[in-house]
């Protein structure tokens, strides 16, 4: 297997009930209106209710659909921002909505497992890594479970066996990081379930991540997500939205060029899921992936892989 390196967007996880970035900003607006249970919690947690007006007034102003980039400009409101954030979010982390019984919809962390399944016991470690742009530990939480389920795995040696495969969350996750079980190489804050109250709120809280603008070139996370993307063969964009601030923080103009000799991106196949782009949009993605017809299509990211053969590339 080449060393690859997959970076999903908020397309990647709809089909286990979360949002994506567009639908989230709704949720937060809806969810932040005089008088609905969420505006009466965060008072009584977080701040006072014209300080929640406030914030949902600028934030439905200002016609941003990421919440990240919102917040990135306004850092004075980043408190009320992550308690919106974990608060909408937290009841969709169900373990119950991973397992498709009916094997309908993209099965992206099915397909996965899969691959993983047969190779987990040759795969070298980081030969897989995994760039997330979702706040949510779905990912991590299904391949824990499936793991144990198939094998009769302990958590640490589930949390062992999936060390080999890291996740990076840019914005942060839910509560904590990593898989459940490895206390020794990960933090985990909050169990993956739906209970929101008091506690869990400022757990989640607490392990959400806002980059203030212009203020990209010092943050870790970021350069460990550059380190992969510069050491892979294959990168893959599933589910991804190539919105301007996240293409601009994984560096993606420095690093995939095309060049005159017919071999673009120093080697580098690059690929990507376009759903939901039309025909200009989908320009711009290969151009901005230095890639193309061959290895863009609007496919759910399941298909995509299956259709790609991303993950079966020789080296």
């Amino acid at each position: 297997m080449r060393t690859t390196t997959l970076v999903l967007g908020t397309g990647s996880n709809a089909s286990y009930g979360f949002p994506s970035g567009r639908a989230l900003r709704q949720l937060i607006l809806d969810s932040l209106a005089n008088e609905t249970p969420t505006f009466d919690f965060l008072v009584d947690n977080v701040t006072r209710a014209d300080n929640i007006r406030i914030f949902r007034e600028q934030f439905r102003r200002s016609g941003r659909n990421s919440i990240d980039a919102f917040l990135a400009e306004r850092p004075e409101l980043l408190q009320i921002g992550k308690a919106a954030i974990a608060a909408c979010l937290i009841p969709f982390e169900n373990y119950g909505h991973l397992v498709n019984e009916e094997g309908k919809g993209d099965l992206l962390y099915q397909y996965l497992w899969g691959f993983l399944a047969e190779r987990w016991r040759e795969l070298p470690d980081g030969k897989l890594r995994i760039v997330t742009f979702n706040y949510d530990r779905s990912l991590e939480q299904f391949l824990f479970e499936a793991g144990k389920a198939t094998f009769n795995w302990s958590d640490q040696d589930a949390a062992h066996v999936f060390s080999k495969v890291p996740i990076v969350h840019v914005y942060g996750t839910l509560g904590g990081s990593g898989y459940p079980g490895d206390a020794h190489k990960f933090s985990i804050v909050r169990p993956y379930d739906d209970r929101l109250d008091a506690e869990t709120l400022h757990l989640a809280m607490e392990s959400l991540r806002v980059i203030p603008e212009h203020r990209d070139g010092g943050d870790e996370i970021l350069k460990l997500c550059n380190d992969f993307l510069r050491e892979s063969q294959t990168i893959c964009f599933l589910g991804f939205g190539y919105d301007d601030i996240n293409v601009r923080r994984l560096g993606l103009s420095s690093l995939l060029t095309h060049h005159n000799d017919g071999h673009p991106n120093h080697g580098k196949v690059v690929m990507g899921t376009v759903v939901g782009l039309m025909g200009a949009e989908v320009e711009r993605v290969k151009k901005i992936l230095a890639t193309d017809d061959r290895y863009v299509a609007n496919l759910p990211c399941e298909r995509f892989l299956r259709s790609t053969g991303a993950l079966h590339i020789p080296e």
